[in-house]
């Protein structure tokens, strides 16, 4: 990621364009955006990436807010797998190392950075689910409720089977006891 001038992506560049556009969309001199783009203020998925490049584009440049950005993705997947391994068996967390060949995949370098950025909260919402599900106390429960808020803004497919997965895993609990 650092040690290119341009991070090798396809959509990377639209991305921190739009990004470039929500940050100065509101800029008196920038007329031009307000004329021919519209901001759509409704909640929808794929927000996730745009508003913490258009964040780290107020401290950084553009590319280094790029950057940032993917670096966070790499680290937040290894932190995320970890977490989730060790949900299922504390002394597995060693297992989370077999999702770095996965890191730098094709969809990451198609530059749909939202979806890589689900992949950490897909582990983190499965992972909490698996830790706190047969004994979700109101704070676990809210944990939950932001953490898959948080996906459903990054990627709404990987939101989906996140919740297929908790489906699966309470129906085989459930049908074992």
């Amino acid at each position: 990621i650092w040690s290119v001038a341009y991070f090798p992506s396809q959509d990377g560049p639209a991305h921190i364009n739009n990004a470039n556009v929500l940050r100065e969309y509101d800029h008196p001199d920038r007329t031009v955006f307000r004329e021919y783009y519209v901001l759509n203020t409704n909640p929808e998925p794929n927000w996730a990436g745009h508003l913490i490049l258009a964040a780290l584009m107020y401290i950084v440049p553009m590319l280094v807010a790029e950057k940032l950005l993917l670096s966070g993705y790499v680290v937040l997947l290894a932190i995320s797998a970890r977490y989730a391994a060790g949900a299922v068996r504390p002394e597995a967390r060693w297992v989370a190392i077999l999702a770095f060949p996965f890191t730098y995949n094709f969809l990451l370098h198609m530059g749909f950075y939202n979806f890589c950025y689900s992949l950490p909260m897909y582990f983190v919402v499965v992972g909490l689910w698996v830790r706190h599900g047969d004994r979700l106390s109101v704070r676990q429960a809210v944990l939950l409720t932001f953490a898959s808020l948080a996906l459903y803004f990054a990627h709404v497919f990987s939101l989906l089977t996140a919740f297929l997965a908790i489906g699966g895993l309470a129906a085989s609990v459930t049908v074992v006891e």
